[in-house]
């Protein structure tokens, strides 16, 4: 999963991943109509964590999706006011 540093988050949401294999990879945020609110390419090194901190998001539901290497996780979250 993509989780998030604290949910549900005000800005700014820190998006936290990991991977067990080295490989760049794209961080998608959709909104709830499936529209691509940011995408973002990331470096994912094995066996240590990332974070991305995104600002300037509006109140809502999120999804988010890191795809690296052929393989995706995705996740949920909330932002407030």
């Amino acid at each position: 999963a993509c989780p998030v540093g604290g949910n549900p988050s005000v800005n700014p949401v820190t998006l936290m991943y990991s991977s067990d294999i080295s490989a760049p990879g794209v961080l998608s945020v959709y909104d709830t109509a499936g529209r691509v609110v940011r995408s973002i390419p990331v470096e994912c090194t094995a066996g240590e964590p990332g974070e991305l901190e995104l600002d300037r998001l509006a109140p809502g539901i999120y999804y988010c999706r890191l795809q690296r290497n052929g393989e995706e996780v995705t996740g949920r979250f909330t932002v407030l006011r």
